[in-house]
């Protein structure tokens, strides 16, 4: 699909923010919570990349419209989450989370209310219709996700490790239902 290049962009930020912090580990002073907040949303992306293999030509443009703002977004996302290496100094990712991580967690909870859309709009385009019921049953993960963001903005560390946690596990049960749906065909709804 069209958007692709933006989520290659998104995931090469932060497989490099990644690459910059294990060569300069000796300059960060590492933080759990933004380790698994950057992490998340990697493989979020890549959960999320693997869901947009589904749209078709059949896919109607206010679909389209969303997907590419839901793309930007995840780059914007990915971009914040992923923090630059000064050149002199230490990198504390705990101070990092708390000055930028309400811009990176806002980010992902507009996408979450962008992805309920999305996500009936993929099964309406695969299937002309899609009922209540197999619609809750795909988009209660979008909903967790929110929530676990939305919780991660909280002061305290405990409870933002904690979000960003359950935010991990909630990516990765993503990226598997996507690869189970990609497996099977799209057999989704």
């Amino acid at each position: 699909m069209l958007v692709s290049f933006i989520w290659v962009l998104g995931l090469t930020r932060i497989l490099e923010s990644f690459s910059a912090l294990w060569v300069a580990r000796k300059r960060v002073r590492f933080a759990a919570s933004q380790l698994l907040w950057m992490t998340a949303i990697l493989i979020d992306m890549l959960g999320n990349w693997l869901g947009v293999a589904g749209f078709n030509n059949r896919t109607p443009v206010w679909v389209f419209v969303i997907l590419l703002l839901y793309s930007l977004g995840m780059f914007f996302a990915a971009t914040v989450v992923s923090p630059k290496i000064p050149s002199d100094g230490v990198l504390d990712l705990a101070v990092y989370e708390t000055e930028e991580g309400a811009a990176y967690k806002v980010a992902f909870i507009v996408l979450m209310l962008l992805a309920l859309p999305l996500v009936y709009g993929q099964g309406a385009a695969l299937h002309n219709a899609v009922s209540v019921v197999d619609y809750l049953k795909v988009a209660w993960s979008a909903i967790a996700t929110l929530i676990a963001f939305a919780i991660g903005l909280a002061r305290n560390q405990r409870l933002r490790t904690a979000a960003a946690f359950a935010a991990l596990l909630l990516a990765i049960y993503g990226l598997t239902a996507n690869l189970i749906w990609m497996v099977t065909g799209g057999l989704l709804f």
